[in-house]
Formats: structure tokens, sequence, C-alpha cells
């Protein structure tokens, strides 16, 4: 089976249960995910919400928007890069470090929760709401 065969048929596998919502890695997954919910006669999200990660420009084209986390993959990569050019001028890796990278949830009509508001996470973790339609800065760009 292919990568995709063996997606479909994961995929397929869990619908045939009708979870509440599922939780997918990236907006394209989504996508399948949604494909494989309409074949089986359910509608997102009356019967299955769906929320999904990276809030690409493929999550307006769903007919009811899909909700979606935005990573603030600039900062990860910084990080990334960091963590790395101190792995080789060390010579050794120091100890893990964690990091929490600010995100923020673009709630749209894939979800059960039919609001457009927007979450985002302060540097602790922790959720932080805004008014809809308010994109309030990201704390990473106000340092």
């Amino acid at each position: 089976m292919t990568d995709q065969a063996t997606d479909s048929a994961l995929l397929a596998s869990i619908l045939d249960t009708v979870p509440d919502a599922m939780v997918v890695i990236d907006d394209f997954m989504a996508f399948g995910a949604v494909t494989a919910a309409r074949a089986r006669y359910l509608k997102v999200p009356d019967h299955l919400g769906i929320v999904s990660f990276n809030n690409t420009s493929l999550c307006q084209l769903l007919e009811v928007g899909l909700t979606s986390v935005s990573l603030d993959i600039d900062r990860m990569v910084e990080l990334a890069v960091r963590k790395l050019l101190s792995i080789i001028e060390d010579g050794e890796p120091s100890q893990p470090k964690r990091e929490i990278v600010p995100c923020e949830v673009v709630e749209r009509g894939s979800s059960k929760h039919r609001g457009s508001s927007t979450h985002r996470t302060d540097p602790s973790g922790r959720v932080a709401h805004s008014q809809p339609g308010h994109r309030s800065p990201s704390p990473a760009s106000s340092q």
C-alpha cells in the first residue's frame, strides 16, 4: 500500500466510529478528512468537527472554512538553528531546554463552536482570547 492508501484506509476506519471531532496534522490532510467524511454523508461541523495546523490559504477554500492553528514557523526555525549552531560550537548537545512558541487558533466554521474569534497562547502557553476581527500582535513580535 502507498502512504496515501494507508492514510485513506486509516481515516476510513476512524470515520466508521464517527468521532465528535478530529485534530489533523495539517491543512492538506484535513481536506482529505473532509472528503472522507462527505463520502460517508457526514457534514462538517454538524456531524464531525475538524481542526488542523498551519493555517494555509486552503483553509478558506472549504465551504465552511477550516479552523486551523497558525504556527510561528519562523520562530521555530530560528530556535532550531540556534540550537544546532550551539551544538556545532560546543561540540556536544547541551541540556534539553523547553521553548514555548506562541501560536494562534484561527477559528472558522469547521469546528463546533461557530464563533469567529482568535485565540493566542502567551509565552507561558496559556490561551489569551481576543475579540472577533481583532488580531492582537504576537508576543514574539513585541520583543
